[in-house]
């Protein structure tokens, strides 16, 4: 009777102990991976934990000494049966026994009990914890769906300005581009007028220098005249080298001495005074000339505007 209750009492006592462990693995299991880490973090569950290890501590301690005490009474139960046998309370302290262990079976169910209306009130506050925490993660996702939408919009009117920016710029690329092209079209038409000038101004120094030089070979040819047949026939009385009568007699009107024989027969030098426009003419080309002279473009050019010496020639 004494082994069959220690046995008893063993299995009860293995029952409550795989039952305590069974609803801490349960309630392990029936949590999610990625809270995983949160229970663990959890100051009450590791004092849960402790706790419970604790409280089996002190059950398996206090089973040990239950169980010795009755393995001690059924040795000496069985060490002194016929004794025993003799004596009518025997079975009342196998009765008795067995009752002491039941209470203490009682004392730990009751325990257990305890144990696990505490890990239900633990389960029920990680449950409040992980809706909390849930509601927590939802408030973050909208926060951060918002920080993304306010990032994209102000991406977007940043983007926005630059296009607007770069319109701008490329308006004003296009204006100068047009500017600068009208700037070369007037810079052209100007060159071409420039070099129609220049052409226009060569041609007049040339024409003046034709003028110069037909004057100034008149006047040499007259100071060079020193025989009076080869510019004028007595017996015709006409001068030499007019082909034109009206020219000669335009050059009569001007310088009668020039054509009158008698006068040129003289020993004495003629003086030959040139006309007011002659000396217009002169003066007017000179100026020109150095006009032309002091010219940059006609400079770079190289053009000679130098007077002809005629009478080098």
């Amino acid at each position: 009777m004494g082994k069959n209750s220690n046995a008893n009492a063993r299995n009860v006592f293995d029952k409550a102990r795989d039952g305590v462990q069974a609803v801490n693995t349960k309630f392990l299991n029936t949590l999610p991976l990625e809270w995983s880490k949160f229970v663990t973090d959890v100051k009450l569950v590791r004092d849960l934990h402790t706790t419970i290890v604790d409280q089996l501590h002190a059950y398996l301690g206090q089973h040990e000494y239950h169980a010795n005490e009755i393995a001690l009474m059924a040795n000496l139960s069985h060490y002194g049966s016929d004794n025993l046998a003799e004596n009518s309370s025997s079975p009342t302290l196998q009765d008795n026994l067995i009752l002491y262990v039941i209470e203490q079976l009682k004392t730990q169910v009751v325990n257990c009990n305890k144990i696990n209306q505490d890990n239900k009130n633990v389960n029920d506050f990680l449950t409040v914890e992980l809706e909390r925490y849930k509601d927590q993660v939802k408030i973050l996702k909208e926060q951060n769906n918002i920080e993304k939408a306010s990032a994209s919009c102000a991406q977007s009117l940043e983007i926005d300005n630059l296009k607007q920016i770069l319109s701008e710029h490329l308006k004003e690329k296009e204006s100068l581009e047009q500017k600068v092209t009208l700037l070369k079209n007037n810079f052209q038409k100007e060159e071409s007028r420039n070099i129609n000038r220049e052409l226009a101004l060569e041609k007049q120094v040339k024409e003046l220098n034709n003028i110069v030089f037909k004057r100034n070979q008149s006047a040499q040819t007259v100071h060079m005249l020193t025989k009076p047949q080869f510019f004028y026939d007595h017996s015709t009385r006409q001068a030499l080298g007019f082909q034109n009568p009206c020219y000669l007699k335009r050059a009569q009107q001007l310088k009668p001495k020039l054509y009158d024989g008698s006068v040129i027969q003289k020993n004495d030098a003629i003086e030959i005074h040139d006309s007011e426009e002659t000396f217009m003419l002169e003066d007017k080309s000179r100026s020109k000339i150095l006009q032309k002279q002091n010219d940059p473009i006609m400079s770079e050019k190289k053009v000679i505007t130098k007077p002809v010496d005629y009478v080098a020639l």
